[in-house]
């Protein structure tokens, strides 16, 4: 009997790396969507050099793919997998699958609870249930103002990751993840110089043919946008201190002086706590401003890194330098089938004016409380309640 082909990954597009061991997968397809702001998703279609591959095997495991770039190096993306599909039996008895893979911050949403948490920042939040969920790779040095503590914050039904993401979003703090081969790492900021890579780095532009990469398609997008968020609030304590607060934006169209977004109650009881709520949320109306989609064959863009767009042809246009704000990522390498084509890179991306924070919206709702909650009143001794 013959014994079957057995295929390496060396030398190809791209590879995977998993528990199997080496070539026990070989990757055929490859979509890695990733962005700032949002969890990265990595979807891949793997051809098994083996009967089967069960989910007890590798569901909850980590991963390396990795693709070569031009100058022979390799470029990775690591993730936790989270789904295995079981696909057809193709040529040579050899089983496709689908393999879906997320960061270990995914794991949050898989627990949630009703806590308190007490005289905590929003950053000491965020490492106690990193430690909780027992992840390491994580970076704050992007934070260039770190948030102040809170007395009494409540999570409520939540999942822990809704629960951290809605307290970043609410201090104006965004996140994107750096790759390397066997980790990745959650990345947090609050201003543009957390942006990976720098704006000398040059990717050309070239809306002809090329045989070198480059973006091939870039359309920019300017938004009308109001040019004011306000908010007031009400401390009792305090009745007769004004807690109004209102920032203009630096963006200036025809009329959108005259408009404005107000939010009452702001939740903010300090006049510097309004101020920084207006100047947070005017920041993140801004980044609908002024945007870039673009497509290209740069197979070393990646999220939250900057760059200057330059053109060969014209070099008298001048780019201001982008951050790439969210990317999808997409190789197919059907070399293990002959006459089936050749290996294929492209990506989709979205930018944002480097010198501009990636200030979120607040898109995950405060949970609410429904009906009377019954509890035990409880205090240290000689001292007023607060429990």
């Amino acid at each position: 009997m013959t014994e079957p082909v057995r295929y390496t990954q060396a030398g190809r597009l791209m590879a995977i790396d998993t528990v199997l061991g080496p070539d026990a997968l070989l990757l055929e397809r490859l979509e890695v969507e990733e962005g700032i702001n949002r969890l990265f998703t990595i979807q891949a279609r793997v051809r098994a050099q083996r009967d089967e591959v069960r989910p007890d095997e590798i569901v909850g495991t980590a991963a390396d793919l990795s693709l070569t770039l031009a100058d022979g190096s390799q470029r990775v993306w690591n993730g936790l997998v989270t789904e295995l599909h079981e696909g057809p039996i193709v040529t040579r008895g050899a089983r496709q699958y689908a393999l879906t893979l997320r960061p270990r911050l995914w794991l949050m949403s898989q627990r949630s609870d009703c806590r308190i948490f007490l005289t905590q920042s929003t950053l000491e939040v965020l490492e106690t249930l990193c430690a909780e969920h027992r992840i390491r790779d994580y970076t704050l040095a992007g934070v260039t103002r770190p948030p102040q503590k809170r007395d009494y914050v409540v999570q409520w039904n939540e999942t822990d990751l809704a629960y951290l993401l809605r307290r970043l979003e609410e201090e104006g703090l965004f996140y994107w993840f750096r790759h390397e081969r066997g980790t990745h790492t959650l990345a947090v900021g609050d201003h543009p110089s957390a942006y990976d890579g720098s704006q000398d780095t040059r990717v050309r532009l070239a809306f002809g043919s090329s045989d070198a990469e480059h973006i091939h398609d870039w359309r920019r997008q300017l938004s009308f946008t109001p040019g004011r968020r306000a908010g007031k609030d009400y401390e009792f304590l305090t009745p007769n201190l004004d807690l109004a607060s209102d920032t203009p934006s630096i963006d200036r169209v025809p009329e959108n002086a005259s408009y404005e977004l107000y939010e009452y109650p702001a939740r903010a009881l300090t006049r510097e706590a309004g101020e920084r709520a207006t100047r947070l949320r005017i920041q993140a109306t801004e980044t609908g401003f002024d945007r870039v989609e673009g497509r290209s064959s740069v197979r070393t863009l990646a999220a939250g890194s900057r760059f200057t767009p330059y053109e060969v042809a014209h070099p008298g246009h001048v780019y201001p330098a982008q951050v790439i704000t969210q990317i999808l990522h997409r190789a197919e390498d059907p070399t293990y089938e002959s006459g089936a084509g050749t290996p294929h890179y492209e990506n989709t991306f979205t930018t944002l004016p480097a010198d501009r924070p990636a200030t979120p919206h607040r898109m995950i709702p405060r949970p609410r409380i429904d009906g009377l909650q019954i509890a035990r009143i409880a205090g240290p001794p000689g001292e007023e309640i607060h429990t």
